[in-house]
């Protein structure tokens, strides 16, 4: 799994192939974010949206993350855990490590899928921290090429 914008900076030289490979790339790399761009405005509408509706987390939310990454695969449980962590700044950590448990069951129930084309979770938890009542929400999406190669060289783009 590496980072789009990792691998469009690895890239070197000036010829042909570099060149369609950076372009290639970049392509997938705006796809990605255009989909990051979905997921914020989906959050945004349910943080500020309607205000005669009783919403769990406040009409207003304090952290976003956002990743584009390619050729994700089932190993990636490492970089979940570090993404959950940097969520929960409390000191519970069997709060920490049951959210752990279930952000990683998903996601990988997502990154296992073997069908092609699109396939996205989304997901909310709430939970208590030092006296209030916290929502933690998650969307990621991933794309399966039918080969690898078609773009690119990779198998897949997931976003986060």
């Amino acid at each position: 799994m590496a980072k789009i914008a990792n691998m469009i900076d690895s890239i070197t030289g000036a010829d042909e192939e570099a060149q369609k490979q950076k372009e290639q790339f970049s392509f997938l790399q705006k796809m990605a974010l255009a989909k990051c761009e979905e997921f914020k405005s989906d959050l945004e509408k349910t943080a500020f949206g309607d205000k005669s509706k009783i919403e769990i987390g406040g009409g207003r939310f304090f952290k976003y993350y956002s990743g584009q990454h390619v050729d994700i695969h089932s190993q990636a449980n490492e970089r979940i855990q570090e993404t959950i962590n940097s969520f929960f700044r409390g000191n519970d950590e069997d709060i920490k490590n049951g959210f752990q448990s279930l952000i990683s069951g998903a996601l990988e129930t997502l990154i296992n899928t073997s069908s092609i084309g699109e396939d996205q979770e989304d997901m909310f938890f709430i939970y208590p921290e030092n006296n209030a009542v916290v929502r933690l929400d998650v969307k990621a999406y991933k794309y399966t090429f039918t080969k690898k190669g078609i773009i690119a060289d990779c198998e897949n783009i997931f976003c986060r």
